[in-house]
């Protein structure tokens, strides 16, 4: 079973034979024009690292974009992002919202 992932205009092909993959990338080169850029390194904001021991993904490379986005690349890390020991109660105390009512319409 060969397995394509299409996003946008980047297209990631999947298989255990190396055989059938090429066989496919070069049926797709004759429909259309397209670039191989070889092993996947990169896709969806995810980090790809493949090796013998097994394929690897993370989101390293995000993650920093998105603390500098919002000026938080100098934070402390912690394990966790809840409080210690923070019970979580389905009712919290807060105010109860009606989904049909809407506060900004003064009707």
């Amino acid at each position: 079973m060969i397995v394509i992932s299409l996003y946008v205009d980047d297209l990631l092909i999947i298989d255990s034979s190396q055989v059938l993959i090429e066989q496919v990338k070069d049926e797709m080169k004759q429909a259309f024009e397209m670039t191989d850029l070889g092993k996947l390194h990169y896709f969806l904001s995810m980090e790809i690292s493949q090796s013998q021991e097994g394929i690897f993904i993370c989101q390293r490379r995000y993650v920093n974009e998105m603390l500098k986005k919002f000026s938080m690349e100098n934070s402390k890390p912690v394990s966790t992002p809840l409080m210690q020991n923070l019970k979580l109660m389905k009712d919290d105390g807060g105010r109860k919202t009606d989904e049909k009512c809407n506060d900004l319409d003064p009707t």
